[in-house]
């Protein structure tokens, strides 16, 4: 018996038309979902550039507040003759401003590609700040105020809790 090399007669009621009319079918409905995935990804893209805008507008906002904070006080050690700490304070003012400045100047897409370039120049500045609330979260069991206020001493060498 000869061998049928067409698969479409090996299966009932599937015609070659029919197998080309759901592969371009199929191909439609994986071209719409990309689609809808891409929009639905730039959406959530102008979402997070939107509020990385408004909280570092907000951050510059505190931030200048501070520096003119630290700019009283180092007004007020001046007038009491404190020159070493006033000049620090102004100096920390100074320092404040131009963050300030640079938070409330820059737009989201300046301020991702500085982070990236940063990122890049220090890794390790990363691998740190990533770290440092997981060893947080880790120490918390193990510290010993979560087992109860710490025994104070009655005497010399006696403890009570």
């Amino acid at each position: 018996m000869p061998e049928d090399t067409n698969q479409s007669s090996l299966r009932p009621g599937v015609q070659g038309g029919d197998e080309r009319s759901a592969q371009t079918t199929a191909a439609e409905i994986a071209g719409q979902a990309q689609n809808s995935a891409q929009h639905a990804a730039g959406q959530a893209q102008a979402k997070l550039r939107e509020q990385l805008n408004q909280r570092s507008s907000q951050a510059a906002t505190k931030i200048t507040e501070q520096a003119s904070d630290m700019r009283s006080v180092g007004e007020a050690l001046r007038d009491q003759g404190k020159d070493g700490p006033a000049r620090a304070a102004d100096r920390i003012a100074g320092y404040a401003e131009s963050i300030g400045g640079y938070l409330r100047d820059k737009d989201s897409d300046h301020l991702l590609a500085d982070m990236e370039d940063f990122g890049r120049r220090q890794p390790w500045a990363i691998a740190v700040s990533v770290s440092m609330p997981s060893r947080q979260a880790w120490s918390r069991p193990t510290c010993p105020s979560s087992r109860g206020p710490m025994p104070v001493a009655t005497s010399r060498w006696a403890y009570r809790r």
